[in-house]
């Protein structure tokens, strides 16, 4: 069932305060999609307990769900060549690296209200302290996958890439155990094989931290960690510049341990005797 569908089954409820938070949605769903409880509600002039009302009153379970119904709704009709049209339009001036460039610093300057250093800190500790580290990305996230793949193996972790899906991610997650971590990354909508994942890392007495640009993960295994940030509009062209700052800050306060610091000692000794051994 489409929202739109959902609020006409429930006209006869719908208070004047709710008409204007819908009237809201729906002139820019680009926008609201990603607004908290709090601004969306400031936009339509009531309170943020209202905005939470009227999400269980259309019968979902909170406003992180109707959030979720919002942006599933806006990917939909978002196609790649869409959303580089609308990116297009949006850049004036023909200079794309400095408009691009602009469209960044203020993604990247909301970073810090949405991801503090203390839950930075913690992702670097469980990820620090765990027996093994599995690392599961899916689509053009794939790339931070392997950037955190190399970085981990540099620190001396022991890391499982699980960037498959189906057969071979169940068999690659199979050995996960107790006080493993399992970190993921997904961007734009719930990856597949995500909820399945984390089920499996919850039954396994494994930790798990998530990376992605969704407002909030709403499934019933959830992570112990979720670090989210805006990528900017859904909309429009999108690059990876914010969950790479997320996951080089992670790497870069990991690198502030002790016990981190030796084994990229240890690293370049091997390094240079590998490098040597070659040489002969």
């Amino acid at each position: 069932m489409t929202l739109q569908e959902i609020i006409a089954a429930h006209e006869h409820s719908l208070s004047a305060s709710d008409r204007r938070l819908i009237e809201v949605l729906q002139r820019d769903p680009g926008e609201s999609a990603f607004m908290s409880a709090a601004k969306l509600g400031d936009r339509a002039g009531v309170h943020a307990a209202t905005v939470v009302r009227l999400a269980k009153k259309l019968g979902f379970s909170g406003f992180p769900a109707l959030q979720d119904k919002l942006q599933s709704a806006l990917l939909s009709r978002a196609d790649p060549a869409r959303r580089l049209q609308k990116s297009l339009q949006r850049i004036q001036s023909g200079d794309i690296i400095a408009e691009l460039a602009a469209i960044e610093r203020e993604n990247i300057a909301a970073i810090a209200d949405r991801v503090p250093q203390r839950d930075i800190a913690r992702a670097a500790a469980m990820i620090t302290t765990a027996p093994s580290v599995y690392v599961f990305a899916y689509g053009h996230a794939s790339a931070l996958g392997e950037l955190a793949l190399r970085r981990l193996r540099r620190f001396g972790s022991v890391v499982t890439d699980l960037r498959y899906q189906r057969r071979e991610l169940a068999e690659r997650a199979l050995s996960m155990g107790r006080g493993d971590l399992l970190l993921c990354f997904s961007l734009r909508s719930i990856a597949p094989g995500l909820p399945a994942l984390l089920q499996h890392a919850q039954t396994a007495a494994a930790k798990a931290v998530l990376i992605t640009d969704l407002p909030a993960y709403s499934g019933a295994a959830r992570p112990e960690l979720v670090l989210s940030a805006s990528r900017g509009h859904s909309a429009e062209y999108q690059t990876l510049t914010v969950p790479m700052l997320i996951l080089n800050a992670i790497v870069l306060t990991m690198a502030n341990d002790p016990a981190v610091q030796r084994q990229i000692e240890k690293l370049g000794e091997l390094i240079d005797r590998f490098e040597y051994a070659e040489a002969d």
